[in-house]
Order: structure tokens, then C-alpha cells, then sequence
């Protein structure tokens, strides 16, 4: 599903469900990806529940389509309350055995994760950021901030820093030494990524995983900063939970 869609075939005039609320149900509008001919139709317009896009059986969306049915997302499930995007990519980076203490912690103080129902896998914020406009904002914190794409790269005009999920691919020259290299957005690859591991094991797994997946998107997370390369970012990579292969092939 998605929280936005566009009115013409050419993708120029952007309509979100907010604006559409008051529309007929029945008009016919163009999916956000522009290599998807779905048709997308608002659903949900009746009662407490929130409203979307979603698409017709006929033409159905792509393979993968990010706006399809691998995109999870749904408003009426997740709540934009409590979620700070720094803070859940912060704990996806925790190794494990400090992940659990963090875990408890929390809990004691009444302030853990569990049962609330904002975003916190590598998936459902990507879901999320993929759902809206990347100019959108949700809990006050603009989508493009949050995940860096090919919608979102023109905010990032000197660079990729802080905490954010990145939509990539996989370099030519994958790995050197205990490093991976990825680049961003797949579009025009203007940035070069680095992740750095410490835990050689780690290092092995996440690598033969993007070496067998090389043409498929890859979804990162990290805390990033220069690598001290031009116009090559790096973050540590400590956990799993800091990546993933979609299915979707470039």
C-alpha cells in the first residue's frame, strides 16, 4: 500500500491521502514507482480507520514493487507516536549481549519496545519511509531524514551523516580487508558506502550474503560519518539487524 500516489501517467502531480479523502473512491491513480502500471485506488474512507492507496487486481503491481505487497506498512497498525527514527537505529547497531542488557533496562523502567507498535525492524521503517512522500513527516521527523533513496537524495547535497537508512547497492569491488563497500542511491551511485566491522565472523556472514545477492537492493543502517575518502561514507557494523536484501532486483 501506499500513502501517496500520483494523478498523471508522468508522475508530475503528486497526491497524498490526506488531500484525497474527499475524492471518489473509484478515480484511478498511478503508482509512486514509475516502472509499476498499477492502478492505485483509495480504500478505507468510511469510519476511524486511516485511508490509502492500494492497487487493482488488474494491472497489478511489478514484481517487488516497494508499493506492492512487499511493503508491510499499514497506518491502521502502526501508530507515529513514541517513534524517533535516531533512536530505533541506534539500537538496531547494538551487538547482541548489549542489546539484551539495553532490552532490560528498559523494560524495568517501563520504557522497552515490547507491545508498542511503532516501527523498530530494518524492514518496517524502511516500509514506512517507502509509504510516504520523503518530503512527508511522521512524528515530526521528515521521511527524507530518516531514509536516503532516490527521492531523497537532493537533501543531501554534501553528504550522508548521522543516523539514517539507506537504500543501496552493491559496488563492483564488494569487500577489502574487513570492510564491505556499498553505493547510494541506485540511481546515479554518487555516494560510496562503508561498513566497517570488528567482529570477523560477522564480517564473513554479511559478506557472502551480499556476494550472492549482488543484484538485488540492499537496505543498511548506521550512524555515518566521512570515511576520510571523497565522497565515501562509513558506519560501524555491529549487528544483522543493520541490514537487509530485499528482493527486488536492480
Amino acid at each position: 500500500m501506499a500513502m501517496y500516489v500520483f494523478e498523471d501517467e508522468k508522475r508530475t502531480k503528486k497526491l497524498k491521502v490526506k488531500d484525497a479523502i474527499k475524492r471518489d473512491k473509484g478515480i484511478r491513480y498511478f503508482c509512486p514507482n514509475p516502472r509499476c502500471n498499477a492502478r492505485m485506488f483509495l480504500w478505507n474512507v468510511e469510519g476511524e480507520k486511516k485511508s490509502y492507496f492500494r492497487a487493482s487486481s488488474n494491472p497489478k503491481h511489478t514484481d517487488h514493487c516497494p508499493y506492492g505487497s512487499d511493503n508491510s506498512y499499514n497506518p491502521n497498525n502502526i501508530t507515529e507516536e513514541g517513534f524517533v527514527s535516531d533512536d530505533v537505529i541506534e539500537r538496531m547497531m547494538l551487538e547482541r549481549e548489549k542489546q539484551q542488557k539495553h532490552d532490560n533496562e528498559t523494560n524495568n523502567q517501563g520504557n522497552g519496545i515490547q507491545g508498542e507498535t511503532f516501527s523498530h525492524t530494518i524492514q518496517q521503517v524502511y516500509d514506512m519511509c517507502k509509504a510516504y512522500p520523503c518530503n512527508n513527516e511522521f512524528n515530526g521527523q521528515t521521511i527524507g531524514q530518516i531514509l536516503i533513496d532516490d527521492r531523497s537524495i537532493y537533501m543531501y547535497p554534501k553528504g550522508v551523516f548521522g543516523y539514517r537508512l539507506i537504500e543501496a547497492r552493491s559496488r563492483k569491488l564488494l569487500y577489502k580487508d574487513t570492510s564491505i563497500f556499498l553505493e547510494t542511491p541506485i540511481g546515479d551511485m554518487r555516494y560510496q558506502l562503508e561498513l566497517k566491522y570488528k567482529k570477523p565472523q560477522l564480517f564473513k556472514e554479511i559478506r557472502e550474503l551480499l556476494y550472492n545477492n549482488r543484484n538485488h537492493v540492499i537496505v543498511v543502517a548506521g550512524k555515518w560519518e566521512s570515511s576520510g575518502k571523497f565522497n565515501c561514507f562509513a558506519t560501524k557494523f555491529n549487528s544483522k539487524k543493520q541490514i537487509k536484501v530485499l528482493k527486488r532486483v536492480i
